[in-house]
């Protein structure tokens, strides 16, 4: 320990108002940390609750329980989206969350994400109120999620990114509440 001491104080040299003088860099990298952490803006957590979700679908199939989205139609290639959101053709052994499934493939082949489509800003600001559950949308690029409400925007999903990006949620720093989706063989499996 001794050796590693002697090193930083030799070798860390820092301005003085007598000059350049050997200082020990402990000290500045307690202070460049802590301005580092005081700089960073954090997401907080999403006011979504993490309801159950067990859904598996095949990637390659778009059933009557997926609403599919334009450019690409379902799940089977890179960009492509369901909403699943119609919970009158959720199976008995299924659970979609709290307001329904986003499930998107990422341009990346083959990684997959899935969210809540329930705004966060809107069940946040609503909290009483039975309309709190606004599902989001995708807008008419197919990249991006958005609350038609509030207008809060989601442009990351596709690189598994929850931050909003525009409107009242990106704001208020309300994440979208993220599910864990796998690819098991040839089927996608949501689940929390």
């Amino acid at each position: 320990m001794q050796q590693w001491r002697s090193w930083f104080d030799k070798t860390s040299l820092l301005p003085t108002s007598g000059g350049i003088k050997r200082r020990p860099v402990w000290g500045v990298l307690l202070v460049a940390m802590v301005l580092a952490s005081a700089c960073h803006e954090t997401l907080h957590v999403s006011p979504v609750p993490s309801a159950p979700v067990r859904y598996t679908c095949d990637p390659a199939i778009v059933n009557l329980a997926m609403e599919q989205g334009a450019p690409q139609t379902g799940l089977d290639s890179p960009g492509g989206y369901v909403r699943c959101c119609d919970r009158k053709y959720m199976g008995p052994n299924d659970a979609w969350g709290t307001g329904g499934l986003l499930i998107v493939q990422s341009f990346t082949p083959n990684a997959f994400y899935a969210y809540d489509l329930a705004c966060p800003y809107c069940y946040a600001a609503t909290t009483n109120s039975p309309s709190r559950l606004h599902q989001l949308e995708m807008a008419k690029d197919g990249v991006t999620a958005q609350c038609p409400v509030c207008e809060s925007e989601f442009g990351a999903i596709f690189w598994g990114s929850t931050a909003p990006t525009k409107g009242p949620a990106n704001q208020s720093n309300y994440p979208l509440r993220q599910y864990r989706a796998t690819l098991v063989g040839d089927k996608v499996t949501v689940s929390n």
